[in-house]
């Protein structure tokens, strides 16, 4: 990333990114939770405030497929240790 100030001066720091974990895969879950991992500890590694905060994310689903996948992808994560939930109406 380059600034033409000083570090996340710029744009960089107003945009919005999301790092998630809710993959399908093992290999997948355990890369993305190391990332978010990473981002949690960066501030400390680099003594420089990266304002990284976690807001959480809604995906909603529109379909009885789209579901049954929420929630293969939920037990996955949980299995792997991430913090995952699903909501329906029930």
């Amino acid at each position: 990333v380059l600034e033409k100030g000083y570090l996340a001066g710029g744009n960089t720091a107003r945009n919005t990114t999301t790092i998630r974990s809710n993959y399908i895969t093992l290999e997948g879950i355990a890369f993305y939770k190391e990332g978010v991992e990473l981002f949690e500890r960066l501030s400390q590694e680099l003594d420089f405030n990266v304002m990284f905060s976690q807001r959480g994310q809604l995906t909603l689903a529109h379909t009885e497929a789209s579901m049954r996948s929420f929630h293969m992808r939920a037990e996955m994560g949980k299995h792997m240790g991430t913090r995952t939930e699903v909501v329906d109406q029930k």
